[in-house]
């Protein structure tokens, strides 16, 4: 739902720290390395108990909902995030998933509008998607109601996802990577696209955060988790603002790369007063495709050991 390291999401994230030491290797697609957060499975069997209060059909049913469909729903989308970044010309590394979505960790594009197809790539894996559904519910609508419905809520799902990453302008969610990018296409510098970025994401912030405590009062089991995604929503906004607040917009994952591209090739020189760090390998990290010293969140120059 997320490409941190390009929703959304996740991340968005967006957090390469958080995959490294609180998630398994689980195998590779494509030279893909794929990961599991370890709350993940937890998660899972907690939103399959709440049906279980309900029927024993009905948890059965969000149990499979919530699993199998979610997670390979899931795990396509950042799949196409991957697939279109090396059709581009960039590198894919790694997929988390993790309780509030998949993060797409993969290598820098080499134009906004490469960035742009990037972005747009997982939103439109969700159309087939919708149209398997579709087909599979009117196929076993009059053999099993049970399959059907799942069909049908597996339908919505695909709906609701590519709606959220596509057309929320919210970072690290795939709309606010395509809202940047459209940005940037048309000239916008980097400090104006981060003010842009912030004062479309904080209204959307609030308004996801409201209806996730409105579900939660009202006993809808989507609550907890939307209030989850707005509160993480709004750490991510809020970090991006303290680096607007500070002028250095450019030192956020979402604009390390994007403030290259728009500079010319004299002003991309190192200049006074830039943090580069040397460190050995073990303590770099990958975030959006810069190397970055673990703890101090600086650039580095990575030196082999």
């Amino acid at each position: 739902m997320s490409n941190v390291s390009r929703g959304g999401q996740a991340t968005s994230s967006g957090d390469g720290t958080l995959s490294c030491n609180v998630s398994c290797l689980v195998g590779s697609i494509s030279r893909i390395r794929v990961r599991v957060h370890v709350l993940l499975p937890i998660v899972w069997l907690l939103q399959a108990a709440v049906g279980l209060l309900q029927s024993l059909q009905y948890g059965l049913l969000l149990l499979l909902l919530w699993g199998p469909v979610l997670w390979s729903t899931v795990l396509l989308h950042e799949l196409c995030h991957c697939w279109m970044a090396r059709r581009v010309g960039a590198e894919a590394h790694e997929i988390l998933l993790w309780p509030l979505g998949g993060l797409a960790y993969i290598g820098a594009p080499p134009t906004p509008q490469a960035d742009l197809k990037v972005a747009a790539a997982g939103p439109a894996s969700h159309v087939p998607l919708v149209l398997l559904f579709l087909a599979l519910w009117l196929a076993f609508t009059p053999v099993s109601l049970f399959v059907a419905e799942l069909c049908w809520l597996a339908l919505w799902m695909n709906v609701s996802l590519a709606l959220f990453n596509m057309l929320l302008p919210c970072w690290p969610l795939d709309g606010g990577r395509i809202f940047v990018d459209m940005l940037l296409i048309r000239g916008y510098s980097v400090p104006v696209a981060a003010k842009a970025m912030v004062f479309t994401s904080v209204p959307l912030v609030v308004a996801i955060s409201a209806y996730g405590i409105f579900a939660l009062l009202h006993g809808h089991f989507n609550g907890t988790f939307t209030l989850f995604v707005g509160i993480w929503l709004g750490m991510q906004t809020y970090q991006l603002h303290l680096l607007v607040q500070q002028s250095s917009a450019h030192l956020h994952p979402l604009f390390a790369r994007a403030a290259l591209l728009v500079l010319s090739p004299a002003q991309q020189q190192p200049q006074m007063g830039t943090p580069v760090v040397w460190a050995r390998t073990s303590d770099v990290q990958i975030v959006q495709g810069v190397p970055i010293q673990r703890g101090i969140d600086a650039p580095v120059a990575v030196q082999r050991a």
